[in-house]
């Protein structure tokens, strides 16, 4: 077995600058370094040769400060999993994934969710598929989604999404 030029680890609150530049604000990125510190959230970055191009959510549980968590939803889940472009289709988002699924499996679980737009993130839901991951609905459904960070900023938006799972046999 080659040994792979990606490493993962946890977030912490020096890497929040850098995660800025690549997607969101830095408040987002330290609120979830906050609700990372137990283990309900693992807050994965993703880095090339000491470069950190990526990162995504493993959520357990839903954490007591999060007050928009749609109803019903499934847990474990993978959140906003994002590989910088110049990194897509090179196995970044891959490795990032099975990683994920394997801390999932190191949890004792025997399933992992997430929810994906088919339309905006085709690339992102052939990907998923590809994995093994598959559609809990036939068709996307509209989804509406609102949260205030911890400096009060509000943030919104719609989307079509699908949900997906992969089961494991562990």
């Amino acid at each position: 077995m080659t040994e792979h030029k990606y490493k993962i680890r946890q977030a912490k609150l020096n890497h929040v600058k850098t995660l800025a530049k690549i997607r969101h604000s830095r408040v987002i990125h330290k609120d979830r370094v906050r609700d990372a510190e137990g283990k309900a959230v693992f807050y994965a970055i993703i880095e090339n040769k000491g470069e950190i191009i990526g990162f995504g959510l493993l959520v357990f549980e839903k954490p007591s400060n999060w007050t928009e968590f749609k109803p019903g939803t499934h847990l474990p889940m993978m959140i906003d999993v994002f590989i910088k472009p110049a990194y897509r289709n090179k196995g970044a988002g891959t490795y990032l994934i099975k990683w994920m699924e394997t801390k999932v499996r190191e949890m004792g679980e025997d399933s992992l969710y997430l929810e994906v737009d088919p339309l905006e993130n085709s690339g992102a839901y052939r990907l998923y598929k590809c994995l093994g991951y598959r559609p809990l609905q036939d068709k996307p459904y509209r989804s509406q989604w609102r949260f205030t960070d911890s400096a009060g900023n509000v943030h919104e938006g719609k989307e079509w999404n699908i949900d997906m799972v992969k089961k494991f046999n562990n």
